[in-house]
């Protein structure tokens, strides 16, 4: 009678509410790599866990070395195999057709990260743009607030943080009229 294995992958039970299409990759990114590294699984998207040897030599009763299966490839193997699913469940069917080919997490994850590189770069820039260029005009003063810490906080997202440059932005989009009122 052949054993079961009761193997359950804990991201498995993890809800991604943003499953990856071509618009929401920031926000896919920020849900899956939590959730990545509160499984301490970094390592195998980002190549820093080590792939151990199929297969290592032990030496026999006859006292000759044999090749036989490495059970801490197995161990690996199977992890990644694992958050290769979870990677794989968390995309649309369109992402998915993408990245199907990929036979570990670190292909995937590459793969991924390689079709949004460009469109990231390209976004970040109108974000820039935008950030300088918007004026405060008729909205509230709330509202041009709530619109440039959203620009702001989508560039950190995207891993580009703008900090001193968001004031320097916010203070030339505000009507001198405007700055005077707030000043002593």
């Amino acid at each position: 009678m052949a054993s079961s294995s009761n193997i359950t992958n804990p991201l498995f039970s993890v809800q991604i509410t943003e499953k990856l299409n071509k618009s929401n990759h920031v926000l896919w990114q920020a849900q899956v790599l939590t959730t990545i590294r509160g499984d301490h699984l970094e390592g195998h998207i980002i190549g820093k866990t080590g792939v151990p040897e199929a297969e290592v030599e032990e030496k026999g009763t006859d006292g000759k070395f044999v090749k036989v299966s490495n059970p801490a490839y197995e161990e690996w193997f199977a992890t990644d195999q694992q958050l290769l699913g979870f990677l794989f469940m968390s995309d649309t069917k369109d992402m998915l057709t993408q990245i199907a080919v990929a036979k570990t997490a670190a292909q995937a994850w590459s793969a991924v990260e390689a079709m949004f590189t460009v469109q990231m770069r390209a976004r970040s820039m109108n974000v820039r743009l935008t950030l300088t260029t918007t004026k405060k005009g008729s909205m509230t003063i709330t509202e041009y607030f709530g619109k440039m810490k959203a620009l702001s906080n989508e560039m950190a997202a995207a891993g580009k943080p703008l900090d001193d440059e968001v004031v320097t932005n916010i203070l030339s989009g505000l009507e001198l009229s405007t700055i005077r009122w707030y000043l002593p």
